[in-house]
């Protein structure tokens, strides 16, 4: 019955008095009395590929975390939209871009196949975006998870393309930014060579994308940022904690070095020094010392100093 992968079936219905969901129905209805009521256990993954003539227009589509996706005609044979719709079978959502046309943003993230897709049957060489790569956990040895609102406040390293992947895990490729209240940032070196070859936003670029953290079906990731060599990218009130989040690029070769620091005090312009009862800025120069002592206490305990103690303890700038 399957020949090379491929097991033909036959309808006996009149397609255009259909809609794709009756035929996608039907199909799999067929396939229980080929291959077992539960055929879908017995593979990864799936493929319906519907000749063209139904009544409804659609391209494709995957469903949630079930090995089965569905394909219109020719749509069936595009390496992307076969990725793409995948990519949901294993529980992965669109990817998404903060800036450009509103029309074009759910699916503006093209560094992966999770954006939009393309009439090509045998690439764009790419792969899935940071966010959904941590997910898969493909290469989890060369994951990094940062929390720059710790002690250190910044972290220095390399990040390599994932084209540059080896099996020890020595060559970071993914680097999670962590201590936001509502959102995770991922960071990685969109290297343009071997298996990303093809990717078609941020060709060596650094790229930042988030993803939220409160709602676990949902998936989406944002990019907000491709950054080239002594380029950085300033996250104000770094996911509801206050703090500023700095992202530099300190070079771009065979890898990317780059740096992340927090801002280890909180933007807060209500602050006032408890025993001058007044802020920075009107402190008397005789009284710099114990405020400056004073301002770098809070700070470390991650407590409001309010921007006007950079005169003073230096301590709110990357």
């Amino acid at each position: 019955v399957i020949s090379n992968g491929v097991v033909e079936v036959k309808l006996n219905i009149n397609a255009f008095q259909k809609t794709s969901f009756d035929g996608e129905s039907l199909t799999f209805a067929a396939l229980q009395k080929i291959l077992g009521k539960k055929f879908y256990d017995k593979y990864d993954h799936v493929m319906i590929c519907l000749p063209p003539g139904f009544k409804d227009k659609f391209s494709a589509r995957g469903w949630f975390k079930f090995p089965l996706s569905t394909y219109n005609d020719e749509q069936c044979t595009y390496v992307s939209v076969q990725m793409h719709e995948t990519g949901h079978n294993f529980g992965l959502s669109h990817a998404g871009i903060k800036n450009g046309p509103k029309e074009k943003r759910e699916y503006g993230d093209l560094s992966g196949y999770m954006g939009g897709s393309y009439h090509i049957d045998d690439g764009p060489e790419m792969c899935f975006n940071a966010p959904q790569s941590w997910e898969l956990g493909w290469y989890d040895n060369s994951h990094l998870t940062v929390n720059p609102f710790n002690r250190t406040n910044r972290w220095v390293g390399d990040i390599f393309g994932i084209s540059n992947y080896i099996k020890s895990g020595a060559r970071k490729t993914l680097v999670r930014i962590v201590g936001g209240k509502d959102k995770d940032y991922f960071i990685n070196f969109n290297q343009a060579t071997g298996m990303n070859s093809g990717s078609q936003l941020g060709w060596d670029t650094v790229l930042i994308t988030y993803i939220k953290k409160n709602d676990p079906l949902d998936l989406y990731t944002t990019n907000v940022g491709q950054l080239l060599s002594s380029q950085r990218k300033v996250i104000n009130n770094y996911s509801g904690t206050g703090r500023n989040l700095y992202i530099r690029v300190l070079r771009i070769k065979d890898s990317a070095r780059v740096t992340i620091v927090a801002s280890p005090c909180i933007d807060n312009k209500k602050w006032r020094d408890k025993i001058f009862k007044r802020g920075c800025r009107d402190v008397k120069s005789s009284n710099v010392k114990i405020l400056e002592r004073r301002c770098n206490s809070q700070a470390r305990q991650g407590l409001p100093v309010w921007r006007y103690c950079l005169r003073t303890c230096q301590k709110c700038e990357e």
